[in-house]
């Protein structure tokens, strides 16, 4: 057999690459899972929840499968290990941060940060014309916490590409007789929605209820079923995998099927999506939605003129006006006002040197009052100029 005729015999049927195929992109199923998990349905009041993920079976599912048990095996959660925008939670009353590890409130704040980018407010596009920039803006919201994910295009468009490939896979059943491609489109679909479905995902997604702090740091312990299950899944996509290299015809219509569902876990894996959809439903906070500090110079006082001099602080504490509040530093003054202590919490973020209150750090008679209080009231130790000179 020459050369040319190996090559027209693998094109016509090409279930050798094929079995190949499906030992790549594993990692895009693992985000496309974590993305859609959190649908359930409950046959009965006292019945187990049904979760439905639709990740449509595609090429990356046979290598996910193993990838997943080595990782339960390994003490190593089913979600992404990491998120993929760093962020860090803070507590406003006590001060105290840490770092995300949430993969789930990472690609919350990633899809309203390219929101904003996207769709600023009005009165913000002209900035950079007036030689203005936004030195920190602050977005406050209200979380409403749901029964279940709000339904969106992402978790509708899984299902209908499950559909859509069900469909095409009949056809050879239909017209040659041939349901050997329905058989692997229908078994790696149940595997599929059988892997999606497992309790693990709920416990490592949003188990904590929305407690932002225990959610960005949780490390989730497996279920004592969950590697006996993903044990059984690996068996049963190996014994896909070799009825895949088995097959002699109509394998076009696997590598049609596989590319189809390939796509729909791409775009499910790195489409932005409401934060309802993960089971977490926030409102702007209506009296102050958003805070925006601008790069622009502020005046000061004389620096030799007497703290005490003159209260205004009262006067002080009125919001100002978006063109009125001066860089980082003037965002975090607004915050304050709107909500005590949240503000000298940030404080401590941005300026992690400020530990304490120290008037020379503040250049207005009204901002060194209004910090003062603010640091008393937050519990932190303030020095006065007496005490600072020695």
């Amino acid at each position: 057999m020459n050369i040319t005729t190996q090559l027209a015999i693998e094109w016509q049927n090409p279930s050798n690459i094929l079995a190949l195929l499906f030992i790549i992109g594993g990692d895009i199923v693992q985000h496309a899972i974590a993305q859609l998990f959190g649908v359930y349905i409950q046959p009965f009041r006292n019945s187990p929840r049904l979760y439905l993920t639709p990740v449509a079976f595609s090429f990356g599912w046979v290598s996910y499968a193993f990838m997943s048990l080595a990782s339960v095996l390994g003490d190593k959660p089913l979600m992404p290990p990491e998120p993929d925008c760093p962020s860090r939670v803070i507590n406003c009353s006590s001060g105290y941060g840490r770092t995300n590890r949430s993969w789930v409130l990472g690609r919350i704040l990633r899809d309203h940060e390219l929101a904003v980018e996207e769709n600023s407010s009005p009165e913000f596009a002209n900035l950079s014309a007036a030689g203005k920039r936004v030195s920190l803006r602050i977005d406050i919201f209200q979380i409403q916490e749901s029964e279940t994910p709000q339904i969106d295009r992402v978790w509708i468009l899984g299902w209908l590409t499950i559909v859509a490939q069900l469909v095409i896979s009949a056809a050879p059943w239909v017209r040659h007789g041939d349901w050997g491609v329905f058989l692997v489109t229908a078994s790696g679909t149940m595997f599929a929605l059988m892997t999606g479905s497992l309790r693990q995902w709920n416990l490592e997604n949003n188990g904590t209820a929305w407690d932002l702090e225990s959610l960005a740091t949780a490390s989730s312990a497996s279920l004592a079923e969950t590697p006996w299950l993903l044990g059984v899944l690996a068996v049963l996509w190996g014994c896909l995998l070799i009825t895949v290299s088995g097959l002699q015809q109509n394998a076009w219509f696997l590598v049609l099927i596989g590319g189809i569902g390939m796509v729909q876990n791409i775009y499910a894996s790195v489409a932005r999506r409401p934060a309802s959809a993960f089971n977490m439903g926030i409102k702007p906070y209506a009296p102050l939605p958003t805070i925006v500090g601008l790069g622009f110079e502020q005046p000061c006082d004389d620096e030799n003129s007497d703290e005490d001099l003159g209260d205004t602080t009262g006067h002080w504490r009125q919001p100002l006006d978006y063109e009125e509040t001066s860089g980082v530093r003037g965002a975090i003054r607004e915050l304050e006002k709107a909500f005590p202590k949240a503000g000298v919490a940030l404080m401590q973020e941005f300026f992690p040197a400020l530990v304490k209150y120290e008037p020379e750090r503040y250049r207005t008679n009204a901002e060194k009052k209004f910090w003062k209080k603010a640091f008393r009231r937050f519990g932190m130790p303030v020095l006065s100029n007496h005490v600072m000179n020695e």
